[in-house]
């Protein structure tokens, strides 16, 4: 028996390893967002070099409206320090290449189109989270960026 799960073990780090099993992973993870937030959350492919850095293309997000909030081809996230015992998570480098960000306020609404993900994962006082992620720098090339509030007059 103890042979059998440690075979299973072995095989689920080595799977892991695999960008088409991380890929598959992210993909049911944002399924799983896409449910729970109820708008579209969608990953092409996932590379994880050893915790190192993390390599999304493809991450299509929209808002409630099913209008595109972001959509970029291209990420890369540079981790400099992952420490549980202190839970902290330190990023050196965000990049996005040629992202399309799209900040909306419709009509009678007076948040923006990005505030069900911040009260999504927002806690509750009583249930504040210790865990602290830290990015040093945030790089956009090429980017598309538009904001417009349909309350105002034209």
């Amino acid at each position: 028996m103890i042979d059998f799960l440690l075979f299973i073990l072995i095989s689920f780090v080595f799977l892991f390893h695999l960008s088409w099993f991380q890929t598959k992973i992210a993909k049911f993870v944002s399924s799983y967002y896409s449910i729970e937030l109820g708008a579209s959350l969608e990953i092409s492919k996932l590379k994880i070099n050893a915790f190192e850095s993390i390599e999304l293309e493809g991450l299509f997000v929209t808002d409630l409206h099913d209008d595109t909030l972001l959509y970029a081809p291209n990420i890369s996230i540079n981790i400099k320090d992952i420490n549980l015992e202190k839970q902290v998570a330190k990023i050196s480098c965000l990049e996005l290449l040629r992202p399309t960000i799209k900040l909306k306020k419709y009509k009678n609404e007076e948040i923006l189109n990005f505030q069900f993900i911040i009260d999504y994962f927002s806690t509750n006082s009583d249930e504040k989270s210790n865990f602290t992620l830290l990015i040093e720098d945030v790089e956009l090339y090429n980017a598309k960026f538009s904001y417009k509030d349909y309350n105002k007059d034209k």
